[in-house]
């Protein structure tokens, strides 16, 4: 279909951007430069390329900044705070100090830049008092009178004794709306006690005037502190809200399960060799280049030096294939490689480590290991990245995998007997066609049969372990969220829906908007929803139940029907008239499945400490994360941050109210120093003294 032409011209609102444009004098619609003396087409775009050019740059007065951009200039507080919000996002505390100065230097006195004074104990107040309380403020206008689900997970911190509950909100929210996981804060506990947690949650809740009836759900990963037996932390949350629905996550799980039975059943040699194999692959020159100089040619040679080992870590979910697959396909040039390494090249105590590691690698049974390993663990790592994701499908989606693996373990090391299962005979378990390949040319090769045989014994154990471990992290709402998906465009748009009090989780609506969402349920396979406008440029309806509701919600009968305008601006209910029954089903749409938004959190937060070096407080570290995470969650970073009219005046409220408390510290630090000094002055022993005045004098 061509393209249609549109006319376009020029608009007098565009010199408020750019001073030196003007209309054309010949009439023409165009724009004109005063500098440059030339015609430009009359659109922004070409305008903002225009003042980039040299030659614009060059006959533009020396006052004029408008090359740099047509944003204003901003002042030296808003340049505080994108400051501020850039170290949150990409930087240490430390950093700020010398990037502030050296953005002053830069901007050579034409901006109030250089009146820019702020550094690491500036920020660290900026934060916490001005970017984090504008993030919670922007938060708790996004939350207002919405459902809403909960996530809970314990963080061991370096704080001494103290633990931190991080609490984590998901919403609807965002442009577009789309489901988002938002810190709420910290709780901090030293000693289990349900009911204390219980206190602290609702405090962090009261912070942004949510109501607990709200909670549609409140999911956590098993730990005792939240849902054991010991705390009774939940008893307390389900007595406040008995319709709140528990939901225990398995994403940090399912990564538990495949690294617990790798280490009781496999030999912990492999599992040493694993992580040692990491250290001698680093970018080392001196190594690389002596056993290239020394070795003979080997056709993967060069594959096997420039292969990226990565660093086995339990921490990390998704890394343990690659980890494992890279050794097993490379185990010969691997075993090559130290076999021919000079050992002279490292110190005296690393040589017997290199003697050890070549020694695993002529092991072959080692390597049979791992071919067994690879395919398992592959699968494993894909339902965990099934489990991350924030869709209901994909939750639906994610158990039936889960039960799907189950099942074929199950077929390959058990049987049904009489109604019951048991263990098929070691001759008869499916251990894959490249393990028993690899048996089998082990054994030709003068392999020891009793260790080949050992190997199986290892690898039955590894899949008896895992399919009991399985069934244990089967999930207790496995049919929770198939029955979401009733409210699916299929199953609502049908004219055989069921009615609405056969539908599930109609207990949770209130009584006072019951018969509206009622009546609304009927009426809304009435419509021909293919001629609506939030659909009528699509062929087909949204399979997507959260696209499907989204649009149903936002859909007006002002839009078709200019004629009963009058009438339904009085009553504002009736512009939107299914948005009721919408916002329970959105509602429903944020319960969890994964945890994996606070794992993510916690390994944003091992980066800052550890990367950084930053040695952050609680205030300091729930700020700095809550920050990021309301940025992240929107697509926006430190050069995307909207600096209100709100912010500023938090900003001048703070440094106002913190030049007072500081002179105060001031005087009190030094009335301590010189207490102190007087104090250590007066505890001098009189030998002491002796002893330091020949010293002076001479």
């Amino acid at each position: 279909m061509p393209k249609v032409k549109v006319n376009r011209y020029y608009r007098v609102i565009w010199e408020q951007d750019f001073p030196w444009c003007r209309q054309a004098p010949d009439e023409s619609g165009r724009a004109y430069c005063v500098y440059c003396r030339v015609t430009i087409q009359p659109k922004k775009a070409s305008l903002r390329e225009h003042e980039k050019v040299v030659r614009h740059r060059v006959r533009a007065p020396k006052g004029d900044l408008s090359h740099l951009g047509s944003a204003k200039i901003i002042t030296m507080e808003e340049t505080e705070l994108r400051l501020a919000a850039y170290m949150v996002c990409h930087n240490s505390f430390s950093g700020v100090d010398h990037l502030s100065k050296t953005i002053c230097k830069l901007s050579c006195g034409k901006s109030d830049l250089t009146k820019s004074e702020l550094d690491s104990n500036k920020a660290s107040t900026i934060i916490p008092n001005v970017l984090s309380a504008s993030s919670m403020e922007d938060l708790k206008n996004e939350l207002h009178d919405q459902e809403y689900s909960l996530f809970a997970d314990v963080l061991a911190t370096d704080f001494g004794q103290k633990k931190l509950l991080a609490i984590i909100i998901r919403h609807l929210g965002g442009k577009p709306k789309t489901m988002i996981d938002d810190l709420l804060g910290f709780v901090e506990f030293v000693e289990l006690s349900g009911e204390e947690l219980f206190q602290g949650v609702i405090g962090v809740l009261s912070l942004y005037n949510l109501d607990i009836t709200n909670c549609i759900s409140f999911a956590c990963d098993g730990a005792s502190v939240v849902s054991g037996f010991e705390v009774n932390f939940w008893e307390h949350f389900r007595m406040a809200h008995p319709k709140c629905i528990q939901i225990k996550c398995i994403s940090n799980s399912l990564a538990l399960l495949v690294e617990n039975t790798f280490r009781a059943t496999m030999p912990q040699p492999l599992f040493w060799l694993i992580r040692q194999i990491r250290l001698y692959f680093k970018k080392d020159v001196v190594k690389k280049a002596d056993l290239v100089g020394r070795a003979p040619v080997l056709d993967a040679w060069e594959e096997c030096l420039d292969n990226s080992y990565k660093n086995y870590k339990e921490s990390r979910w998704l890394v343990k294939h690659s980890v494992l697959s890279s050794i097993s396909e490379n185990w010969a040039e691997l075993d090559t490689y130290f076999s021919l390494m000079d050992r002279n090249l490292f110190p005296a105590e690393h040589r017997h480590t290199l003697d050890v590691i070549s020694e695993i690698l002529k092991d072959e049974s080692y390597h049979i290991h791992l071919i067994f390993l690879c395919p398992l663990v592959k699968e494993f790592e894909r339902l965990n990245l099934l489990f991350q994701g924030k869709g209901i499908s994909g939750a639906e989606k994610a158990y039936k995998a889960l039960a799907a693996n189950l099942h074929s373990l199950k077929k390959r090391a058990k049987k049904m007997d009489s109604g019951f299962e048991i263990n098929l005979p070691l001759s008869d378990v499916d251990f894959g066609v490249n393990f028993n390949n690899s048996v089998i040319k082990y054994v030709q090769k003068g392999g020891d049969v009793n260790k080949a045989n050992e190997v199986r014994d290892r690898c039955w154990a590894f899949l008896l372990q895992v399919i009991e471990e399985t069934e244990k992290r089967l999930p207790e709402h496995k049919d929770l969220f198939k029955m979401v998906n009733m409210y699916s465009s299929e199953a609502v748009l049908n004219e055989n829906k069921p009615m609405l009090s056969r539908m599930p989780f109609i207990d949770c609506i209130k009584e006072e908007d019951m018969d509206e969402i009622d009546q609304q349920w009927r009426l809304i396979g009435l419509e021909n929803w293919s001629e609506k406008e939030p659909f009528k440029s699509k062929e087909k309806m949204p399979k997507d139940l959260l696209k499907f509701w989204l649009g149903i919600r936002n859909y007006t009968r002002l839009e078709e029907d200019d004629t009963s305008m009058m009438e339904e601006e009085d009553n504002p209910e009736l512009e939107y008239p299914f948005a009721k029954l919408a916002n329970f089903v959105l509602g429903k749409l944020t319960m969890a499945h994964s945890t994996a938004s606070v794992e993510t959190l916690f390994s944003v937060m091992d980066c800052m400490k550890r990367r950084f070096k930053d040695d952050l407080n609680v205030c300091a570290l729930e700020s700095v994360l809550r920050i990021r995470s309301f940025l992240q969650n929107r697509r926006k970073c430190c050069i995307d941050l909207d600096v209100t009219e709100k912010m500023l005046e938090l900003y001048k409220n703070t440094m106002s109210s913190d030049d007072g408390e500081n002179e105060e510290v001031m005087i009190k630090e030094e009335t301590d120093q010189e207490a102190s000094e007087e104090k250590s002055s007066k505890a001098q022993s009189f030998e002491d003294v002796l002893a330091f005045l020949p010293d002076r004098l001479r």
